[in-house]
């Protein structure tokens, strides 16, 4: 399990990748109207494999669904943002338990 400084980094590596496969598959498909969005949907594309290689070394760790989902959303980016989304709610969920187990803690 991580420690909660590297939860906050993967919960934010995970909502920058949200952002950023969104706004890919929003330049591939206008891509089809405006050819030269390819090259910034290439652009894109690699950031985006790199940062869900990331995520999902980072998300075995944590959740074995999401990391199952974002390995395959790779090659299919909606279920990256589904995988992606499954592990955002799964780090708040442990983060928000590990403050509550602290909260106890300090109170006894």
């Amino acid at each position: 399990m991580l420690n909660t400084k590297e939860l906050k980094q993967t919960r934010t590596i995970s909502l920058v990748l949200i952002v950023l496969a969104v706004i890919s598959l929003l330049v591939v498909i206008l891509g089809w109207i405006l050819p030269i969005l390819w090259i910034a949907s290439w652009i894109f594309s690699i950031v985006n494999l790199v940062l869900m290689i990331v995520a999902a070394i980072k998300s075995s760790k944590i959740d074995r669904v999401s990391m199952i989902l974002i390995i395959v959303g790779i090659f299919i980016s909606i279920v990256g943002i589904i995988g992606l989304i499954l592990l955002i709610l799964k780090i708040n969920k442990l983060l928000s338990e590990n403050e509550i187990s602290e909260h106890v803690q300090i109170a006894e």
